[in-house]
């Protein structure tokens, strides 16, 4: 991967360091942030589901969302509603 070549270590290793540090997979991890600061958007602007979606680097509104449930359970939608 891209990221691998610039910290220089082959995939595997980076892969193996980041789960032994962070304990979970860089893109478990990925997820997550990209889903705190989508939470964050929600709660704080009047931003559309759509436009957090692209902020947290989403192509698909509808790929933003499914990643969205699992994490907090609630759609985006409904996480603005009760927050």
């Amino acid at each position: 991967s891209n990221l691998a070549l610039e910290v220089g270590l082959n995939e595997h290793k980076l892969k193996n360091g980041f789960k032994q540090i962070f304990g979970m997979g860089i893109y478990t991890f990925l997820t997550h942030v990209r889903m705190q600061k989508a939470r964050t958007l929600l709660e704080d602007t009047d931003k559309s589901i759509k436009e957090i979606a692209v902020i947290t680097g989403y192509k698909r509104t509808s790929s933003f969302i499914r990643c969205f449930k699992k994490e907090f359970d609630k759609s985006p939608a409904t996480w603005r509603k009760i927050n």
